[in-house]
């Protein structure tokens, strides 16, 4: 029985989940649901509490849900053996009218059902529902020669998904459980593996996050270690040594698709462990592997982070009245509100002699200007502002 947690502990659990509520508030969230966690009774039960609490939080979880397990069990009590070609399911008419029982029928409707009563509001969708997932047949490539491809019957690869329906439903709070079968143009179904049609959904959302649940604890290091927090090139490099191999390469494939192709990161998580999903979208610490296209920080650490100093307007440059302006002393008042237009123009017309002084410096009597146009500033000066007589005065009124 686990330990009862106390008021402070649960408030500390509700201020570390922030900063992730705020970041990926109105997102798109595609899960895979599969493994164990569509087995075990209360696993089932976490995860619907899991989907449901998403959605209330202000994200928008779509969940996509495989049924390999199920399939395979009616297909024995049927006295039907299954196939597998490069981890496909060899799907003939016979193995389909099961898929589709199985996938569309009876499992989609145990989601929606989970879903509903743990709150939230779940519709069971099929990818013939309004002919949203448009597949064509798939043919895979052989081992020993690449050229050559094996038919494994009814099995589809994705073509073009359409959104419409699931924006709909997003728009209306309602949570789309989808089974992953397609139709192409003359109304043939095929079955579609779940995580291809997981992260080509994810895609075509442009989702935050694109996360899938199996039975294992992650992508796993030489060591046998759990690695997390890779980038694209990473994986890549783990792919060519041989460090990912075997039926985790088709997940970590579809992951890497994804990321490459607009979704922001990809989840390979343990869906063993009892709300999985919760501990991975909003906790630093997480359940299994993230891959994302590039190394980025964790959302808390950006909101603790120190910000950045920002630097002020620039300082307007004076000019060269303002500087004389600003050498004469001037009353206390104005000097801290600074001086006026008009009160810069005084100043600097009484600064004016001056500067004509300091002329006459550099330019000695008689050789400032050229022939007979040639006068002292000094005597211009006093001209221009000599009080006119009374002759000067007389005429102008004239």
């Amino acid at each position: 029985m686990p330990a009862k947690l106390s008021p402070a502990q649960k408030a500390e659990v509700l201020i570390e989940a922030l900063p992730y509520i705020r970041q990926f508030y109105d997102r798109t969230v595609v899960i895979k649901y599969g493994g164990n966690a569509m087995t075990d009774v209360a696993l089932q039960e976490d995860f619907a509490e899991d989907v449901v609490l998403l959605k209330l939080i202000g994200m928008n979880p779509v969940v996509v849900h495989g049924a390999g397990p199920q399939i395979g069990a009616l297909l024995q009590k049927l006295g039907k053996q299954s196939e597998f070609i490069q981890g496909m399911r060899v799907t003939d008419e016979e193995t389909l009218d099961v898929v589709e029982m199985v996938l569309g029928g009876l499992i989609n409707q145990d989601v929606v059902t989970l879903i509903n009563k743990a709150g939230g509001k779940a519709v069971g969708l099929t990818g013939k529902d309004g002919h949203f997932i448009h597949a064509r047949k798939l043919k895979v490539a052989s081992k020993e020669d690449k050229k050559k491809k094996i038919d494994v019957g009814l099995v589809g690869e994705v073509v073009r998904i359409d959104p419409e329906i699931i924006q709909l439903l997003d728009q209306r709070d309602f949570i789309p459980v989808i089974a992953p079968l397609g139709v192409d143009e003359n109304g043939t179904a095929y079955n579609i593996n779940a995580d291809i049609a997981a992260g080509k959904l994810a895609i075509t959302l442009q989702a935050e996050k694109l996360i899938l649940l199996t039975n294992t604890t992650g992508v796993l290091d030489k060591a046998g270690k759990v690695v997390t927090g890779l980038t694209a090139q990473k994986v890549k490099e783990m792919i060519e040594d041989g460090t990912i191999s075997g039926g985790m390469l088709p997940k970590v494939e579809c992951a890497l698709d994804a990321v490459r192709n607009g979704v922001k990161s990809a989840h390979i998580i343990d869906g063993r462990v009892s709300h999985a999903l919760l501990l991975e979208v909003l906790t630093s610490s997480g359940v299994g592997t993230l891959i994302r296209r590039r190394r980025q920080r964790a959302p808390l650490a950006r909101s603790l982070a120190r910000p950045r100093r920002r630097r002020g307007p620039r300082r307007r440059r004076r000019r060269r009245g303002d500087r004389a302006a600003h050498r004469i002393p001037l009353p206390r008042g104005m000097r801290r509100r600074g001086p006026s237009l008009s009160q810069r123009r005084a100043v600097a017309a009484l600064d004016r002699p001056r500067r004509l002084g300091r002329r006459m410096e550099r330019h000695p009597r008689g050789t400032l200007g050229r022939g007979r146009r040639a006068r002292d500033p000094r005597a211009r000066h006093r001209r221009r502002h000599a009080a006119p007589d009374g002759a000067a005065m007389a005429a102008r009124r004239g």
